[in-house]
């Protein structure tokens, strides 16, 4: 997966890849881990959907 890219699952998640996301718009943080946070069933939605908690390395995003 490309860094430009939006991932299909959450499984395709990573520290690395929020980092570059966040670098790509601006922000001078380094993601070092996350924890996701399911947002129960959503009705008509064709998605997963998650709220992520990050860890900063550096940097606060």
């Amino acid at each position: 997966m490309s860094d430009a890219s939006s991932p299909r699952s959450l499984d395709a998640v990573s520290a690395a890849w929020l980092t570059a996301r966040l670098q790509a718009h601006g922000v001078d943080a380094e993601v070092a881990s996350f924890r996701p946070e399911g947002l129960g069933e959503v009705h008509g939605l064709l998605a997963e959907l998650q709220r992520l908690h990050l860890a900063y390395g550096r940097g606060d995003g």
